[in-house]
């Protein structure tokens, strides 16, 4: 009865996300029952019928002959992974997985949200001057951007699928969502001077049209803030960190800067500078600050203004 309940459906031939070609070539392959993918698998703490459900399940990473993306070629269908973010990774199963292999201290995170938040406030004031600006977090889960924003001065909206997460992200005060389309009823097109995507595109199955949809929210001169995992040099996984990075269930799309940039301006996106931003008394970390304004390497973690 599990068994038949949970089973997860897959789609083969995926084309790229970036360009939509169907032509790759093959970088690496498996199946989810091979002893080194089960086991790292399993530290993601998924249900326990796991294992049953994935039985004779492959996946397929490969780089596109014509703009160098490199994408999973069989992925989840729409339902499936609906279902799986909704049975399998909970906000439960998230924080267990964070705590135990991606620990992060409290106040380091509320420090890079807030150093974002003032990033961001910057660009655009420098857009739009003094009239109030709305912030909008894709993907917001517990609201803690829409915290900071709100403190920097932004009025702030989120779109959270998950209706656990989204319940904690209402405590602070802001309108979040479970979708796009109950959003534009709310505020129709041109409402957002900034939005967020933090941890979000690899994710999604047809980035690009989310791209877009989230352009048409935006004015002219709007920020976006994109940041996914850095996959470059990441082909067939030697640890867990890498596995992590391009894990065919959940990371649908590998970045890396130049990927991420062409995928941005296919949507109606250019790259700009990340402005510098200082919060604290380090003498270390203010001169990293000051640096960063002469010296941006590339990076996953990348601003762009509508075009």
């Amino acid at each position: 009865m599990v068994d038949a309940i949970s089973r997860l459906e897959f789609v083969e031939g995926r084309p790229c996300p970036l360009c939509e070609d169907r032509r790759s070539k093959e970088v690496w392959r498996g199946k989810y029952s091979d002893p080194d993918i089960e086991k790292y698998v399993k530290n993601f703490g998924y249900p326990e019928y796991t294992k049953i459900t994935l039985d004779g399940a492959s996946f397929q990473l490969c780089r596109c002959d014509d703009c160098d993306m490199i994408y999973h070629k069989t992925i989840m269908n729409d339902s499936s992974l609906a279902r799986f973010y909704t049975e399998w990774a909970d906000p439960k199963q998230a924080a267990k997985f964070e705590a135990t292999y991606l620990p992060r201290d409290a106040g380091d995170e509320a420090h890079r949200r807030l150093r974002l938040a003032l990033r961001l406030w910057h660009l655009s004031r420098q857009a739009f001057g003094r009239e109030r600006l709305r912030l909008l977090d894709f993907g917001c889960g517990e609201g803690g951007m829409l915290k900071s924003a709100q403190l920097i001065g932004f009025d702030a909206a989120g779109v959270e699928l998950s209706l656990t997460r989204a319940e904690v992200a209402k405590r602070s005060g802001s309108i979040v969502v479970g979708s796009l389309s109950e959003l534009r009823e709310q505020f129709g097109p041109d409402a957002f001077h900034v939005t967020v995507l933090d941890q979000v595109l690899e994710h999604i199955p047809r980035p690009v049209p989310l791209l877009r949809e989230l352009a048409g929210l935006m004015p002219s001169g709007g920020i976006l803030y994109a940041a996914v995992p850095d996959c470059r040099g990441i082909t067939s996984p030697r640890n867990f960190d890498e596995f992590h990075r391009v894990h065919p269930l959940e990371h649908l799309n590998a970045f890396t800067p130049k990927t991420l940039a062409r995928m941005a301006e296919k949507a109606g996106f250019r790259p700009i500078r990340r402005p510098p931003a200082f919060l604290g008394t380090s003498l270390a970390h203010a001169l990293r600050a000051a640096a960063a304004v002469v010296w941006q390497p590339p990076s996953t973690n990348a601003f762009f203004a509508k075009s």
